[in-house]
């Protein structure tokens, strides 16, 4: 683990009387402009993107900060959606790599107000501790000038492509019960169910099965498809169309209320945003009619699960100027949407 961080000179004269509980502020003051580099590795996307989610998390006392060198970094403006400042790297070796000290100078002058800076890896996470432990920090340094703080790391699993029971820890706890596969009903059957399960990578099964079809219902994979259309991101997959759709179901312990809205990007206020992306369901002549669901904006695939089934498909979804308000729904552009929980 890599975590270096200084403190700025305190205004705040020393008072010897002064009780130094950590209590819970009214007003969250802003303790700590956070700042991190990332490797341009795309299998590192996963864990790049869980930093961002869970550093902005911790929003408003942390400040996060992405430097990147030579051309700007493919999740610059996932960081951005998530809270994040980037900037390019004031310094760079001769081979590229940014120079630490460039940044923690950069770093004072971009956030004069955060009593703390530092740096840490960018896969390095950190919970609600964080706060408490900045807090403490501060009010010891102006009453003593000279502290020590001794840490200690925990490993812990993330959410990922991998499957389990997954665990990624922020200002709230996040469960995600595996990696899952979304089906429903094939695109030009007139029966069957109209919305997306969510299915888990290993299914159970009852005690008494018959094989072969019976005349009922039936159940199929989902895969994208997009052609020249592409509004995603390629953080976590170079290409979409025809990849079978992953999915997972979460759980977030603190903020029990989720709120899907079309067309935005931004949630309320008050409500947390968990990730940004596009409409999508089936296409507008297909016999199934199917839920619209909200995609994120870089989404997972499965090494290997590209083979073109046509069975259950996704579509992007695009606005109709004319019973929609025009200008402001523009015909044929994607519609967004955005997930927020409470």
């Amino acid at each position: 683990m890599t975590l270096l961080f200084t403190h700025l000179k305190s205004n705040v004269t020393p008072d010897p009387s002064t009780s130094y509980k950590v209590t819970k502020r009214a007003r969250p003051v802003p303790l700590i402009t956070l700042f991190t580099t990332f490797r341009d590795f795309r299998t590192k996307a996963v864990t790049y993107r869980n930093t961002i989610r869970n550093w902005g998390l911790l929003s408003p006392y942390v400040r996060p900060v992405l430097y990147y060198a030579g051309d700007e970094h493919y999740l610059a403006e996932f960081a951005r959606e998530h809270g994040w400042s980037v900037y390019r790297c004031p310094r760079v070796s001769k081979t590229n790599v940014p120079v630490l000290r460039s940044m923690f100078l950069h770093a004072e002058t971009i956030n004069e107000t955060t009593p703390f800076y530092g740096y840490a890896n960018g896969d390095i996470l950190f919970d609600s501790n964080l706060v408490t432990t900045l807090e403490a920090l501060k009010r010891d340094i102006d009453r003593f000038r000279r502290v020590l703080s001794v840490n200690t790391r925990q490993q812990v699993a993330l959410c990922t492509p991998d499957g389990g029971e997954k665990l990624v820890p922020g200002m709230a706890r996040i469960y995600s019960i595996g990696v899952r596969f979304v089906a429903g009903s094939y695109y030009s059957h007139t029966g069957g169910g109209s919305n997306y399960l969510c299915l888990h990578r290993d299914p159970e099964w009852g005690s008494k099965t018959t094989s072969g079809f019976q005349s009922g219902g039936s159940l199929y994979g989902a895969e994208y498809e997009i052609y020249s259309n592409d509004p995603f991101s390629k953080a976590n997959a170079q290409s979409l169309n025809n990849n079978d759709v992953l999915c997972a179901v979460c759980h977030v312990t603190s903020r029990p209320t989720k709120l899907m809205i079309p067309a935005r990007l931004t949630c309320p206020d008050g409500w947390t945003k968990e990730y940004v992306g596009y409409l999508m369901a089936e296409y507008y002549t297909h016999k199934g009619r199917t839920t619209y669901t909200c995609v994120d904006n870089a989404p997972e695939v499965i090494d290997g699960g590209g083979s073109n089934r046509d069975c259950v498909l996704f579509y992007n979804t695009e606005a109709s100027c004319g019973s929609l308000p025009c200008p402001k729904y523009v015909s044929g552009w994607e519609v967004t949407c955005v997930a927020c929980t409470k």
